[in-house]
């Protein structure tokens, strides 16, 4: 029935001033995909009436969930007044992402050669998809990867850019002094995590900053 629906209001008001409006509108709001595709789902009223008695209330935020977008609108009434109301439309979103053409196992780094750029329509996805095939090398899988999935954020994890016994240079900031040492992992760390070195033989407590660098704070 709501398919139904669907395709009745797109027929009615294809090319009409009501879809114009509501493209410009997603235009400007659906920036950062490659491509999208709506429908009209349903309409107020008034504007079914008098599609000429509304405009876009650019002024409000786009909400959409659920393969869903509701479009802020308001509504001319009588003694030259607005009402606020939305115009819900169902959504089609698509993005240029990366699809396993493998089977790829849980603990794999990825490399560009196990992925093929293709544009999918992302809006079921459950976490956000990861776009730059040249930014793989960053990552490790959590969990296995069926080939023909798009790959996402929530599949992959960063890889340690220190590890068990890298030598690193510690550093701890006293007032305007700093004070550096050379010193080895005790475990292993990603950028922003807290590892412990050893240096003098004494133990440290420091954040990540990178493969090189180990902000002490304790």
């Amino acid at each position: 029935m709501l398919s139904y629906i669907i395709i009745t209001l797109v027929l009615f008001f294809s090319g009409s001033n009501i879809e114009k409006k509501i493209n410009d509108y997603l235009k400007n709001q659906l920036k950062n995909y490659t491509k999208f595709e709506y429908s009209i789902v349903s309409l107020p009223r008034s504007i079914r009436m008098n599609n000429n008695s509304f405009y876009v209330a650019a002024d409000k935020g786009f909400k959409f969930n659920n393969g869903y977008g509701y479009v802020p609108v308001y509504i001319k009434t009588r003694g030259n007044k607005t009402k606020e109301s939305v115009i819900t439309v169902k959504l089609k979103l698509y993005k240029d992402v990366l699809i396993a053409n493998q089977d790829i196992k849980a603990g794999t780094k990825l490399k560009s050669t196990m992925f093929n750029i293709k544009t999918q329509n992302v809006v079921k996805l459950f976490s956000k998809p990861l776009t730059d095939i040249n930014g793989l090398a960053d990552y490790e899988v959590k969990r296995k990867i069926k080939k023909g999935s798009i790959l996402q954020e929530d599949m992959v994890k960063d890889i340690p850019v220190v590890e068990l016994g890298n030598p690193v240079i510690a550093y701890k900031i006293v007032g305007n002094v700093e004070i550096s040492f050379k010193a080895k992992a005790r475990n292993s760390g990603r950028k922003g995590d807290k590892i412990f070195v050893a240096a003098n033989k004494r133990i440290f407590k420091g954040v990540v900053v990178n493969k090189n660098y180990v902000k002490i704070i304790e």
